[in-house]
């Protein structure tokens, strides 16, 4: 039989329009270059089992990112197309589903690995080859499998003769899954519509890559240019280590190192006025632009799938539902938070620094608004987070936390030799059961700031880990992205509370993602579902709050002695101190985050946020058109409408600590269960199963509520 060559592979003619339809297109277009060299292999997360594998993944030339990407989606529509030359009569769940899951772990894996390039790397050449290599597996995604007509159609032939009683619980959730998936992209449409919907989709990808891209170029190069004398109130250590013009001038940028101690501890109101204009419009103007078209170009696909908004399409697969029960769950919670935010604002009024003085309608100005509070937490509960940061070195920090994972879940962590990684100060971490001494997963840690780098934390889920059908095992490969302070001359990186939680933070989608193995990769880790996914990384945050704990991570970086009794029980009497404030500000960005996606095409950002400072900070006085925080606002390209998730979950997560606390925040016994029963099984069971399962009983907000003095 005579063969068809479709983007460097060869199929058979039965096979080959399908797959040369789906994928040749787009493939040249993206990349804007010729087709991969064979000498280019495919990214094969089945391929990665040992660290000469993963270190060859990260030893890359824009060249290689371009070549692999190719190569890869090659692989990925030689799978696909397998599938839809598969005789109607003769699918079944193995050769249909199974098999699409196998080619779509290509593409999937793929997004959050270039990402990695496109957060960490500084090479710009290299970012950009990452950004549009992410474009081609996005698009890839909705082109072969997620909007594919073909694909649809064989997985509804599939699931409609496939007996339902022959399949486990987890492949009767992914095959309901997979059938669920194409009706969010229209498959039951007309042909017109869902072709439609299918370059809207492409559209969406694309402008939310750009929306990042645009943050990360903004954020390196934004910055103020001050005397040193015009930072008083910080350590002479942090001035001398900040970059100099050659007369001198301190250069102070925007990463959260250096904006985070100058706007909370700078005496100076100028200086704090001056970085928080720069702060503010990270992103600003390009992404004002590109919010607006994101916004509307949701909201038509929404209608074209015959809902009122876009919120209403996305949160109907989540817990939540709907908007309105999302909205009810702020507008509850806000009233309580609303009238402890009113008391810490007095409060804060009755000690504020010289610096500071209100506006003559008695409001806070918004630059002087964080440095007002840590003033406060200093004379009120003698709470020096610069001092207390002292008794955070970043190593020592590190192996103390890691150590408090090992014991509550019965884990092994182990620092390994990585040297290809992408700089000096990236390191590496494998994880094992004690059980079986397996090898789960493994976790890159990016630590410290650098130009072009992404500015916040997050966890990039790389690798999934799954439990292959013939019973072999993928480990798991995760990236932690974090912005610490780095060391200085006088003394080793030291980390503030915050940062220390960001930590505890991060690391806990890691394990989510590391101890959620499944059959299937769309099922595993943290692929669950938004509104659930913050749950297991807000609970273990949650852990700092016990003196006990804070003892053990704890040493100062010249005495080696643990934090004091005296400062943990200020910390422990200041812990709600600003809690109505933080959780006000919450159900603000979670408001307009729906705001956003709410009905209507044409939204007006910088409307939305004058709405939204009058509904959430009061007491402060708005500056109307001076910054626009949206501009950098990630989670709205990510997490859409469902920003709410971060307090919807994080009521789930007090809960269970409570209950987790009770028995012993080391005990490994509960420690076992939680992992099993509850991050150890993805996405293959239902969020509030899980939930109701481990607590033994429905969820409450007592716990939240008691937790913040609510």
């Amino acid at each position: 039989m005579k063969t068809l060559r479709t983007i460097g592979i060869f199929v058979t003619i039965a096979t080959a329009m399908t797959a040369c339809a789906l994928a040749a297109p787009y493939i040249a277009k993206t990349l804007n270059t010729s087709p991969a060299v064979p000498a280019y292999k495919p990214f094969d997360p089945t391929k990665t089992k040992t660290l000469d594998d993963i270190q060859t993944l990260f030893d890359v030339t824009p060249e290689i990112i371009e070549g692999r990407a190719q190569a890869t989606v090659d692989l990925s529509a030689q799978k696909v197309a397998a599938i839809l030359a598969m005789p109607a009569k003769d699918r079944t769940f193995q050769n249909t589903f199974q098999e699409l899951d196998a080619a779509e772990e290509l593409l999937y894996m793929n997004i959050d690995f270039v990402t990695i390039f496109s957060f960490t790397n500084s090479n710009k050449d290299i970012r950009d080859a990452a950004d549009k290599a992410k474009l081609m597996f996005k698009k890839a995604r909705i082109d072969m499998i997620k909007g594919s007509p073909e694909m649809y159609e064989a997985c509804s032939q599939a699931s409609k003769h496939i007996d339902r009683s022959s399949l486990n619980e987890v492949e009767l959730r992914y095959m309901d899954h997979i059938m669920a998936r194409f009706a969010k992209t229209g498959m039951h449409l007309d042909p017109a519509t869902k072709q439609e919907i299918k370059e809207k989709l492409a559209k969406i990808d694309s402008l939310s890559v750009k929306f990042g891209e645009n943050i990360a170029q903004d954020s390196a190069a934004r910055h103020i240019t001050i005397s040193p004398n015009e930072l008083p109130g910080l350590e002479q250590e942090f001035i001398d280590a900040l970059e100099k013009t050659d007369d001198g001038q301190c250069i102070i940028g925007v990463d959260y190192p250096t904006y985070v101690p100058v706007i909370t501890t700078c005496e100076n109101e100028n200086t704090r006025k001056l970085l928080w204009k720069q702060f503010g419009n990270r992103g600003y103007p390009a992404n004002e632009a590109v919010l607006k078209e994101l916004i509307k170009v949701r909201d038509q696909v929404a209608h074209l799938l015959g809902y009122p908004s876009y919120a209403h399409s996305q949160l109907n697969y989540l817990m939540v539902k709907n908007p309105e029960t999302a909205n009810n769950f702020l507008d509850d919670l806000l009233v309580k938070a609303s009238k402890k935010q009113k008391e810490e604002f007095t409060e804060i009024c009755e000690c504020l620094h010289p610096s500071i003085s209100l506006t003559e309608d008695g409001k806070l100005k918004p630059w002087d608004s964080p440095f007002a509070t840590t003033w406060y937490r200093k004379q009120k509960f003698e709470i020096d987070e610069e001092q207390i940061s002292k008794y955070f070195p970043f190593e020592h920090t590190i192996e103390a936390l890691l150590h408090i994972y090992e014991q509550f879940l019965d884990l092994e962590i182990t620092q390994v030799t990585c040297p290809k990684l992408w700089d000096d100060s990236v390191r590496m971490f494998e994880i094992r059961s004690n059980q079986d001494q397996h090898l789960m997963g493994r976790v890159i840690l990016d630590p410290f700031p650098r130009p072009g780098k992404y500015t916040h934390g997050c966890h990039c889920g790389a690798i999934q880990a799954v439990t292959k059908p013939d019973g072999t095992y993928q480990p798991a490969l995760s990236c932690l992205i974090t912005n610490f302070n780095k060391p200085t001359a006088g003394h080793p990186a030291l980390l503030r509370r915050g940062q220390v939680t960001t930590f505890f933070h991060e690391f806990g989608h890691a394990l989510h993602h590391i101890c959620g193995s499944s059959q299937f990769c769309k099922l595993s880790g943290t692929s669950t579902v938004r509104d659930f996914v913050e749950m297991p990384s807000q609970m273990l945050e949650e852990w700092l709050s016990d003196p006990k704990i804070l003892k053990m991570v704890s040493k100062h970086y010249q005495t080696g002695q643990s934090l004091p009794d005296h400062i943990i029980e200020k910390i422990m009497a200041g812990k709600t101190a600003t809690y109505g404030t933080f959780v006000a500000r919450q159900i603000g960005l979670s408001k307009f985050a729906l705001w956003c996606f709410l009905e209507g095409e044409n939204k007006e950002p910088s409307e939305l946020n004058k709405k939204l400072n009058t509904l959430i900070s009061p007491h402060v006085a708005h500056q109307p058109g001076a910054t626009h925080f949206y501009a950098s606002f990630g989670h709205l390209e990510g997490y859409g409408a469902a920003y709410y998730g971060y307090l919807w979950s994080r009521a789930f997560a007090l809960d269970m600590f409570d209950k987790i606390k009770s028995v012993g925040l080391l005990n490994p016994e509960i420690g076992r269960v939680y992992r099993d029963q509850v991050i150890g099984k993805g996405a293959t069971v239902d969020a509030n199963i899980l939930i109701e399962q481990f607590l033994g009983r429905k969820p409450t907000l007592y716990a939240f509520l008691k937790n913040g003095g609510l």
